[in-house]
């Protein structure tokens, strides 16, 4: 019985078996979030109509929208993006998750002109408010997603490559090591 070649083809099919454990379980949790946000850069791009840009103040909360600002107000300032304002198939009771981005850079923070601001206005496809324009907003989401995009797949390859690749290959050499120490032990033939 040659035990070397049988646990060979059991560590190729256990490897096998593994990657595509691997891919699935990290597909299913940063594939769903690389492809979301490539849907949503691809929304940006064209200008899909199913899309409100809505400039907010944060303020205790993310979620708060207040009117009469100041301006010292200026850093608080966000962005909220609604991809689905309809609610276009949505499943009934399933709350929803509206992106806030903050830190606004100065070409858009000049561009806001706060003495107008509206806390129930928003941004529609074309045109300005409060002095913003769509384009430059859509433009910094653009950034903002890419960047996002770049960090889930540089962490799904990681992830992968320490989960995935790295537990058969330390298998792998265990058991030529194991292989070299047991032939060490054989009594060499004269």
């Amino acid at each position: 019985m040659n035990w070397a070649k049988g646990a060979f083809r059991v560590w190729i099919v256990s490897t096998v078996m593994w990657l595509g454990y691997t891919t699935w379980d990290i597909y299913s949790d940063s594939g769903v979030r690389i492809a979301e946000t490539t849907n949503h850069i691809e929304k940006l791009e064209r200008s899909d109509r199913n899309l409100e840009i809505t400039v907010t103040l944060q303020r205790d909360g993310p979620w708060t929208k207040y009117s009469g600002a100041a301006k010292e107000d200026h850093k608080n300032i966000c962005l909220l993006v609604d991809w689905n304002p309809l609610g276009v198939d949505m499943p009934e009771g399933k709350g929803r998750f509206l992106p806030l981005y903050c830190d606004l850079p100065e070409l858009l923070l000049r561009q806001i002109d706060l003495k107008k601001f509206d806390p129930d206005a928003y941004l529609a496809n074309q045109g300005q408010m409060y002095g913003l324009d769509i384009k430059d907003a859509k433009l910094y989401l653009i950034q903002k997603l890419s960047e996002s995009q770049s960090k889930n797949i540089t962490e799904a390859s990681w992830r992968f490559g320490l989960f995935g690749l790295l537990p058969p290959i330390c298998l792998a050499a265990i058991w030529f090591i194991f292989l070299w120490i047991v032939r060490g032990f054989k009594a060499e033939s004269e």
